[in-house]
């Protein structure tokens, strides 16, 4: 039994050392700004994580954290150098950006050089000579040929060949053969030089397309050592920061953030609180998350999950995206197509409301007073009516429209346009 768990020790540690020698590698870095009131915190990387949180210090801290699982010590050094994290600063600003932000490089693709016409007969070559009109008096007796039969035949054959309709259609064979040599010549030059032209043209092409696939091959490369080394970003800073985002194949993770502008690719984005009156989000493929906000714009592109808490006062734009907005408070200004919105409570006490909506389908729940004025118009779409709101219909052409029936404050306005839409209202 001894000998036999001996053995099984040895083995242990045989298969224990490859695993041995893959340790983590792993790099940190510590970053400190002493800082003014309102500093600007500009974040620019591609494929980190992101992790941002307030503090009552004048102060802005960057840590940075590079690790690979799959290198050893040297080759993940040497990984660490290109992915490195650039952290630069002063007391009013700090700026934080991936080096190279390798494997996301955005491409400015020349365009391409047009192609030649394709290769057609010269159409400057002189026109064809015209054949000429056949002879308009023969004396044919047709007695005579019904007596004589080949020998009048025989006749009447000498008889054309001494007009002048022999000689003028002999002249015309021998423009047609003059001219058929000119336009050959003509066409066969034309054609060689528009063949000068494709060559020069699919050369050109292929010089651009091997230039476009290197740059191409090189960013794969880059991505895939990317995808080896995993970035985490933590910042801290006063609770007065403004920030300059630009995320992309990135998460993005903060407590409380200040008049921000943001723009969002392939990327993740959750923020408990936004205040300020000047918060922008630019969205495309990404997915947002904000528990509450002051004032914010939205512009949204392919964005599946676009989730808003509370919500005082939005301006959105949005194209084949979802936004559910849990509670709209003062004013809502929305434009969208091909996507889905879900409101699920509009304060009573909201001022302005105006949806405009385009082949797309939206769940709104009203407010439960009544005395707000309410307006809908239905351009071929589908208005599901289960409020308590007194309304009255009426006809313009193809579009119906919905009004307040009673007595409505004006204060208060909300107003609905649908096109090729299904709207639901409770």
């Amino acid at each position: 039994m001894k000998k036999t768990k001996r053995i099984s020790y040895k083995l242990m540690i045989i298969f224990l050392l490859p695993l041995l020698g893959l340790a983590q590698s792993k790099r940190e870095t510590l970053e400190t700004f002493d800082v003014e009131t309102n500093p600007v915190i500009t974040l620019d990387v591609s494929h980190a994580e992101v992790v941002v949180t307030t503090w009552n210090k004048n102060k802005v801290e960057v840590k940075t954290t590079l690790s690979s699982e799959t290198f050893g010590e040297k080759e993940a050094s040497e990984l660490f150098d290109v992915h490195e994290v650039k952290v630069l600063g002063n007391s009013n600003r700090v700026e934080v950006s991936s080096a190279n932000n390798p494997g996301v490089r955005n491409f400015t693709f020349i365009q391409s050089p047009k192609p030649p016409k394709s290769p057609k007969p010269n159409m400057s070559s002189p026109r064809p000579p015209m054949p000429p009109g056949p002879a308009l008096e023969f004396d044919f007796d047709y007695l005579a040929f019904k007596e004589e039969g080949k020998a009048y035949l025989e006749k009447f054959k000498q008889q054309l060949n001494s007009t002048d309709f022999k000689d003028e259609m002999n002249n015309f064979r021998k423009e047609m053969m003059v001219w058929k040599d000119q336009f050959l010549k003509d066409s066969l030059m034309s054609f060689h030089s528009d063949l000068d032209s494709l060559k020069i043209y699919i050369k050109t092409f292929r010089d651009v397309a091997q230039d476009m696939f290197q740059d191409l091959k090189e960013d794969y490369g880059n991505s895939i050592s990317e995808s080896s080394v995993k970035k985490v970003i933590e910042i801290k800073v006063p609770q007065s920061a403004r920030f300059e985002v630009d995320l992309r194949h990135s998460k993005l993770d903060a407590d409380a953030m200040k008049d921000l502008t943001a723009n969002l690719r392939y990327s993740d984005f959750k923020l408990k609180d936004l205040s300020g009156k000047n918060s922008e989000i630019n969205m495309k493929y990404s997915t947002l998350r904000v528990d509450s906000a002051d004032q914010l714009s939205l512009n949204l592109v392919y964005s599946k999950k676009v989730e808003l808490g509370d919500v005082n006062k939005l301006n959105v734009r949005s194209k084949m995206s979802e936004l559910s907005i849990k509670h709209l408070k003062d004013q809502g200004l929305i434009n969208g197509s091909y996507g889905k919105l879900f409101i699920d409570k509009i304060d009573p006490d909201f001022f302005l409301i105006d949806i405009q909506l385009e082949k797309s389908t939206a769940n709104l729940k009203l407010p439960k007073n009544t005395s707000y004025r309410f307006y809908a118009k239905s351009s071929n779409s589908k208005f599901n009516m289960n409020t308590d709101l007194d309304l009255k219909m009426s006809k313009s052409f193809e579009d119906v429209i919905y009004t307040s029936a009673g007595q409505t404050n004006d204060a208060q306005i909300l107003s609905l346009s649908a096109n090729y839409s299904t709207i639901n209202l409770d």
